[in-house]
């Protein structure tokens, strides 16, 4: 289904809509889309981590990073791709980091110091160091964000307290007390909301909530314990701990515990995995439909020739005279008014318009649009483009320079085959394939793959 925001019926939306081109649309074709080449290469790549603090957490693809503790009590990687990284990161003897993948496909640890504060290093190059003390030997807990590459951490500080800090600066002090010696884990749900599980100074299973609310529950764990909390995609929670008579117990937030007979070693703790949800992802039948659409208007060229004036962007603003004559075109620069047009003739759902994650004649309106609906691959998340795509090329998530459909992919090349609006060929803005295409050149700038939008039924 397709929604048209038409921004012509209220004035302050249409100078919204002007601003909002002004920033993203396919700019300055005149000389961004003249003598655009295809050049160099972007690496695809996945990883997936699994930090002790945050139990175990479902893996986005195959490929994998582990964070460790070198033998040198050093921070350390090692990869799917049998890639060790080593860093001189000095770690508490004794702790293990905790991991986790972005939202933009980086990979960001946490762990405690060794001078036992904590610390976060992102490993495309970021290091953080607070100066939160943490209780000697404990381990933080981390977890990712759905949007913007934000994370979550959770630890126990040396007061004993639970304490939250996020990949915006912020800490909070919960004020929540810890057994002496335990670590937290925490879970985020998709819409971002999130619960960190605890073994409390009582030596029972709490919780603490994004909002500020906590929970004491009667269910007593065995001294020096952790539990393992993952979330279940109605909202709620399932936590897993050895329980009080060393007997495995599982926690649904409901308020339900599922007390099992299985023995535990005592003072061991569970790691707890749910299986991944199937993201939402484009059937092949929409696919199929969206390239077949999108390679049957290679050679459509602008007219007036030379101009922006285009049928893409008329089928959503309707004509504009004044610029175009009597052609019924509407003068815009029209690459991703080209790539919504294929969505919707194939009948993918989402709504154009100028609002909040709405799909419009800006580029970069395709990530905000696959952000919000949780169908985004980073450019570095190891996704292997899919035909109908929507590969958006730019430097930075605030704006783009263009956006194309990907009509396939071949194994080991750099970026996808795809079908490109409003393409400079011969002095003209066209629809023109191209394969292989990594990256965009534009005024000595090249522009890489930002990531895929994946359209939806």
């Amino acid at each position: 289904m397709i929604e048209i925001f038409d921004e012509r019926s209220d004035p302050a939306d249409a100078a919204r809509r002007l601003d909002v081109l002004k920033r993203l649309s396919c700019r300055g074709r005149s000389v961004l889309h003249r003598g655009w080449v295809v050049a160099g290469t972007v690496s695809l790549f996945a990883v997936s981590l699994v930090g002790p603090g945050a139990g175990m957490a479902a893996a986005a693809t195959d490929s994998y990073e582990v964070a460790f503790q070198a033998n040198n009590n050093t921070l350390y990687s090692y990869t799917s791709a049998a890639v060790g990284t080593s860093t001189t990161l000095g770690m508490l003897a004794g702790t293990s980091p905790s991991s986790t993948q972005l939202s933009d496909g980086t990979f960001v640890s946490a762990f405690q110091a060794n001078n036992s504060t904590l610390y976060i290093h992102k490993w495309s190059g970021t290091n953080i160091s607070t100066t939160f003390g943490m209780d000697a030997g404990t381990g933080p807990a981390l977890a990712s964000l759905p949007t913007a590459a934000a994370w979550v951490s959770a630890f126990q500080a040396n007061n004993d307290d639970l304490y939250i800090y996020t990949s915006a600066g912020v800490a909070t002090n919960t004020g929540l007390k810890m057994e002496a010696g335990t670590s937290p884990s925490i879970a985020v749900q998709s819409n971002g909301k999130w619960v960190v599980a605890f073994q409390s100074n009582t030596n029972t299973l709490d919780t603490y909530d994004s909002v500020g609310n906590s929970q004491a529950t009667s269910d007593g764990l065995t001294a020096g314990t952790n539990p393992s909390i993952i979330p279940v995609p109605d909202g709620s929670y399932e936590v897993a701990f050895e329980a009080n008579n060393d007997h495995l117990s599982i926690f649904h937030t409901g308020g339900t515990t599922n007390n099992t007979t299985l023995g535990m070693d005592s003072g061991t703790s569970p790691s707890l995995a749910i299986t991944a949800p199937t993201p939402p992802a484009t059937s092949s039948s929409l696919g199929t439909k969206i390239v077949s659409i999108a390679e049957g208007q290679e050679g459509y060229q602008d007219d007036p020739s030379g101009t922006y004036c285009n049928e893409y962007s008329a089928f959503w603003l309707g004509s504009e005279p004044s610029e175009c004559g009597n052609t019924g075109n509407y003068y815009e620069e029209w690459c991703a008014d080209f790539a919504a047009w294929a969505w919707s003739q194939a009948g993918a759902s989402f709504t154009y318009g100028f609002g909040t994650n709405d799909i419009n004649a800006g580029a970069i309106s395709f990530y905000a649009w696959a952000e919000a609906n949780g169908t985004w691959h980073g450019a570095n998340s190891g996704y292997t483009p899919q035909p109908g795509d929507a590969v958006v090329y730019a430097l930075s998530t605030s704006t783009a320079q263009h956006v194309a459909i990907v009509s396939s992919y071949t194994a080991g090349d750099a970026g996808p085959n795809v079908v490109n609006g409003d393409w400079w060929v011969s002095g003209n803005g066209s629809v023109y394939a191209e394969s292989d295409q990594s990256e965009v050149t534009s005024d000595g700038t090249a522009y890489p793959i930002l990531g895929y939008a994946t359209p939806l039924s």
